[in-house]
């Protein structure tokens, strides 16, 4: 049995890197790999190229599974020092644990949930206007006819 596969990770072009070397070790071509890996013809090819032109993204399950590989992290004492050494701690009372930032909100005191809905419209009923509509903004969000800015004729 060979001994197993293994590299150190440190940033994205080490990863790319490693899967492109356990790819030759497998004897996979690029087209076979996409195939095997359910990718479009040809992705593989792209971001396992010495020089980036597409980004692994959510195709990094599927190419680690064809290449038999799993990703483990492992805390480097080193640099977890020197980041702790330099970041502003924040204050955990700050912090809003379980936010729920679409929860519905809740009618003011004193107004029941029926007289809410007797006084908000229901949307099946058209709202009736009793002054004309303005147009003016259809002149800014439509855009204008050939000529009349450009020197093409009148409107």
């Amino acid at each position: 049995m060979d001994a197993p596969f293994y590299r150190l990770v440190q940033d994205y072009d080490a990863l790319v890197q490693t899967l492109r070397e356990r790819s030759e070790q497998m004897e996979i071509a690029r087209l076979e790999l996409d195939r095997l890996s359910g990718l479009a013809s040809g992705y593989s090819g792209k971001v396992l190229a010495p020089t980036r032109i597409k980004f692994i993204g959510s195709s990094l399950g599927p190419l680690l599974q064809t290449l038999g590989l799993i990703l483990i992290a492992v805390e480097n004492p080193a640099a977890r020092d020197t980041t702790l050494a330099l970041r502003t701690p924040f204050d955990a009372s700050n912090r809003r644990v379980g936010n729920h930032c679409n929860s519905p909100r809740k009618p003011a005191p004193g107004i029941e949930r029926e007289s809410v809905a007797e006084i908000a419209p229901s949307p099946q009923q058209p709202q009736q206007r009793s002054e004309p509509v303005s147009r003016a903004h259809l002149r800014v969000i439509q855009p204008r006819r050939a000529g009349a800015r450009w020197g093409g004729g009148a409107l």
